[in-house]
């Protein structure tokens, strides 16, 4: 399955849309947040995070990858969904939370070409840091099960129609420091 970087702008706008209309209609807190780890990579990223309850959370953030540089391209889409169950107040200090992603890649290294999808569910904590009224900076790790597929194929050769690898793995599912902005 391969998703289109058009399609992914879409279907963040529809979420951002309906995020912005379903905080206007209760007072709950809303914010908007960036991964600065995954802008290191040179991946762009986006997150809404909303207060659904006394101490949850409800967290959508999206990354892609467009860019190709010389014989290296890391093109990908993850959107990852995350509840969390902070032990303090929303958007402050410690939590624990259940995260889920799916992403899709079209990867090139040199003379090797890599196309492929991974669904990954795990376990987070997280803390999060009052920098000012609307700021905050939040450090964050996860780990948990992730299943992938993986289609690989050398420079002159056409792609497999089953994939070569495929499989399940143990390791980390989110890594982040994230800024975000208090919209509410």
């Amino acid at each position: 399955m391969t998703i289109k970087i058009g399609m992914y702008w879409r279907w963040m706008i529809l979420i951002l849309i309906a995020v912005f209309y379903s905080s206007s209609l209760s007072a709950q807190r809303f914010a908007i947040k960036t991964n600065a780890l995954t802008w290191a990579t040179l991946s762009p990223n986006l997150g809404v995070e909303l207060v659904v309850a006394e101490k949850v959370t409800l967290n959508l953030s999206t990354t892609f990858n467009p860019f190709k540089i010389k014989d290296y391209k890391l093109h990908f889409v993850q959107v990852q969904p995350e509840i969390k169950y902070w032990f303090g107040r929303p958007l402050a200090e410690h939590y624990l939370g259940v995260t889920g992603f799916f992403a899709n890649n079209n990867m090139q290294f040199n003379d090797s070409y890599y196309k492929g999808d991974a669904y990954a569910v795990g376990l987070t904590y997280g803390y999060a840091w009052v920098l000012s009224n609307r700021w905050s900076m939040e450090a964050s790790l996860g780990f948990g099960v992730i299943h992938y597929r993986q289609f690989h194929r050398l420079k002159d050769e056409t792609y497999p129609t089953m994939p070569n690898k495929t499989g399940n793995k143990v390791a980390p599912v989110k890594i982040g420091l994230s800024f975000y902005y208090i919209l509410k």
